[in-house]
C-alpha cells in the first residue's frame, strides 16, 4: 500500500504537467559582451498631416455608336430587391429625320450565358434638343430573366415619323449588372 501512494502522486503530477524535475548538474553559462556605445541618430521631424482633396464623383460612362452620341447611364448596377433599383440612360441623336428613339433590352445570365428575349422597345422621352432619356426599372425585367446575376444588354433604335427604322446602335452588353438579391 505504501508503494501505491508515491506512484499515484507521480502519475497525478505528470498528468497535470507538474512532473518532478531533476536539479541541474552544472550551472548555466551566461555570456556577457562588453558595453557598446551607440551614437544618437537624428530624430525624425514630424510630418504634416496629409492634405485630403475632395474628389468629384466620377462622371457617368459615355459611349457613342453611329448617330447615337454621348450615351450615358447613371450607374453600373441595379437590384431587384433593394436600391439602386433603376438606371437612367440618355443619348443624343444626330439625325434630323429621327422622330422617336426606342430603348431595347434583354438579360444575359452571367453564370450560364443564356440570354432572354429582347424587350418590345420602350419609347425614350425627349429631355432636351436631340437628347432622349429612359429610366430602366429592375421591376421591368421579366420573371423568367431575373437571374441571380445578369448583364443588362441594351440597344437604341431611331425611327422616322412613319416608324421606319433609320438606325440602331451597337448592342452594349457588359456595362450594367442586374442583381436579384441585395448585397
Amino acid at each position: 500500500m505504501k508503494n501505491i501512494f508515491p506512484v499515484c502522486l507521480i502519475l497525478l503530477l505528470v498528468a497535470c504537467g507538474q512532473a518532478p524535475q531533476a536539479a541541474p548538474t552544472e550551472a548555466p553559462v551566461v555570456a556577457t559582451a562588453p558595453p557598446v556605445e551607440v551614437e544618437p541618430t537624428a530624430t525624425a521631424e514630424p510630418t504634416e498631416a496629409p492634405v485630403v482633396e475632395e474628389v468629384a464623383p466620377p462622371e457617368p460612362a459615355q459611349l457613342s455608336s453611329g448617330i447615337f452620341e454621348n450615351i450615358t447611364y447613371s450607374g453600373d448596377i441595379m437590384y431587384f430587391r433593394c436600391e439602386p433599383s433603376a438606371v437612367t440612360f440618355e443619348v443624343t441623336v444626330n439625325d434630323e429625320s429621327a422622330a422617336t428613339i426606342y430603348f431595347f433590352f434583354r438579360m444575359r445570365d452571367k453564370a450560364t450565358g443564356i440570354a432572354s428575349q429582347w424587350s418590345n422597345g420602350e419609347e425614350m422621352q425627349l429631355v432636351s434638343e436631340n437628347r432622349y432619356g429612359f429610366t430602366m426599372q429592375a421591376s421591368a425585367v421579366p420573371d423568367n430573366a431575373r437571374w441571380d446575376s445578369a448583364w443588362l444588354q441594351f440597344q437604341f433604335v431611331a425611327v422616322n415619323s412613319v416608324e421606319q427604322r433609320i438606325a440602331n446602335s451597337d448592342v452594349f452588353g457588359e456595362l450594367v449588372t442586374f442583381m436579384k438579391d441585395c448585397p
